[in-house]
């Protein structure tokens, strides 16, 4: 079965995104998203620099019925991004997690 050019992208991206903002990724194959783990920082938090950056992403724990502490995780849907933009898709996503761990804590 060959690969979509989706997929070819994902193993540079996944060790960019890992290298770039100190996270571990899995690709979900079972569709066109990725989960990410990410660590030292709030997923809630990356999502919401994110969002000012025009990426998006939704924290995992928004998918759970009550609130969770163990999933500290980001889902990231590829349908509509062409493959020439992902790369810089996951640089912006970096830049975030980069600025979400730089962020003080909400009072």
């Amino acid at each position: 079965m060959d690969k979509s050019p989706f997929f070819d992208a994902m193993d540079p991206l996944h060790n960019m995104i890992a290298d770039l903002a100190e996270t571990h990724a899995s690709l979900v194959r079972t569709g066109m998203h990725a989960v990410a783990d990410v660590i030292g920082v709030s997923a809630e938090r990356v999502f919401e620099e994110a969002a000012l950056r025009g990426v998006e992403v939704m924290p995992l724990s928004a998918y759970f019925l009550r609130p969770v502490t163990s999933a500290n995780a980001l889902i990231m849907g590829f349908a509509p991004v062409r493959p020439d933009g992902l790369v810089t898709g996951m640089q912006q996503l970096a830049g975030a997690i980069d600025a979400a761990r730089k962020r003080p804590a909400s009072a």
